[in-house]
């Protein structure tokens, strides 16, 4: 037995669906599972004008399709597969001459096609220019740093800019503190940098300098013995913005050829600024302390 309310209820759905020339309408869930449309995106079809509800109920706002615009639909699907934008589909279903929009839209794809097609070549001119560039710029050498005696510094710059001046004032610091102390022939000096990440600021970096012997230390600057360690260096020749380029090609190498690093890299500063006028001349070698992976 049916109740009041649901015989209404059943009553009002069986008026709906009779409506519109005595075609089926179905509520919009139902229409969006027979579509695989999402109930959303028909809702922005009903509001760009696209594809408006055979009925709208006036007290809930509950939207009502004919099965007959699924054929309208799959229309609007295809038009927006191929990439038509919402105005042109608006004039092609208010009847404007759908071939001429649909040839423009092939221009479009072929110019569009044309311009990747094009990145697509550049992208391989700068892949073949960066292996040519590793190749041939860089030559890797593994060899044993030996144990040494250093004094060093730790501390935090500013900038890049800054490095020079507190490399300076570790030398005159320590060598204030002991006059005789001598550095060793062939010298042998490094900036790693300690913190976890890169930085422009506030840069957080340890100089250390090879010396003959142990001597006083003071507030900035102390002794320690660094063990000898296996290394994978290579040599970058040019601004020292640039050496970006080194790292990338020594870490890629370390991975390729079953290295592992143990340490932070060293930055020895063989030629620079206080003796090359001209950046292209300065020459950096980079350390990178590894060990063979355990199989």
């Amino acid at each position: 037995m049916y109740t009041k309310d649901e015989w209404e209820l059943d009553e009002a759905y069986d008026t709906i669906r009779q409506m519109k020339d005595d075609k089926v309408i179905v509520p919009i869930g139902e229409f969006s599972k027979m579509t695989k449309t999402t109930v959303k995106t028909l809702r922005f079809y009903d509001e760009s004008q696209l594809l408006k509800p055979a009925y709208v109920e006036a007290t809930t706002g509950y939207r009502y399709y004919r099965n007959t615009q699924l054929i309208e639909l799959q229309e609007i699907i295809a038009y927006r597969q191929i990439g038509l934008s919402i105005e042109d589909i608006q004039r092609i279903m208010s009847g404007h001459d759908a071939t001429g929009i649909l040839l423009e839209r092939m221009d479009m794809v072929e110019s569009e096609l044309k311009n990747l097609q094009d990145q697509k070549s550049r992208i391989n001119s700068l892949l073949r220019q960066i292996q040519e560039e590793f190749s041939m710029s860089y030559q890797v050498i593994v060899k044993t740093i030996p144990a040494y005696t250093v004094f060093y510094r730790t501390g935090i710059i500013p900038s890049f800019q800054e490095m020079s001046k507190f490399i300076i004032e570790a030398g005159e610091e320590c060598r204030n503190a002991n006059p005789g102390l001598k550095c060793i022939e062939p010298d042998y000096c490094y900036v790693t940098y300690t913190a976890k990440e890169f930085r422009h600021t506030d840069i957080e970096l340890e100089y250390a300098q090879a010396v003959e012997r142990r001597g006083v230390e003071t507030a900035n600057t102390k002794f320690k013995d660094i063990g000898a360690t296996q290394a994978v260096c290579i040599y970058h020749k040019g601004p020292f913005d640039e050496i970006g380029k080194a790292y990338a090609f020594i870490y890629q190498w370390i991975e390729e050829n079953d290295y592992e690093p143990t340490q932070n890299a060293r930055e020895r500063y063989i030629d620079g600024i206080w003796n090359k006028d001209d950046p292209m001349e300065w020459l950096t070698e980079i350390q990178v302390p590894v060990r063979k992976h355990s199989l």
